[in-house]
């Protein structure tokens, strides 16, 4: 599901087939599933059945960006978007209550 979406989306790697580098180490240090589902309960995103669609919001890019430079020890002072903009895809279009783009 995540592999179909882009390394520059969603990063999937295995345990066991894949080489881990450092930076991908601290970025699932940093993030991973469990807390990205807590950052994604602040927008109502959890409940958003096209994977697609939830991953290419602008909580999603923001939380992917703030995760890459915290990772990297870089300073990340970009307030969270507001949830209506949080709920608005990179395209512009926004989610209905549904999680569904208008």
């Amino acid at each position: 599901m995540h592999r179909g979406l882009g390394v520059h989306i969603s990063m999937v790697r295995s345990l066991t087939l894949d080489m881990w580098t450092e930076k991908q180490l601290k970025q699932m240090e940093q993030g991973g599933n469990r807390k990205l589902q807590q950052f994604f309960v602040e927008y109502d995103l959890n409940d958003v059945y096209d994977i697609k669609v939830k991953y290419n919001t602008r909580a999603a890019d923001y939380y992917r960006r703030r995760n890459l430079a915290l990772a990297q020890n870089l300073s990340f002072e970009e307030p969270a978007p507001t949830i209506e903009i949080g709920r608005t895809l990179l395209d512009g279009r926004r989610l209905d209550a549904s999680g569904v783009p208008q």
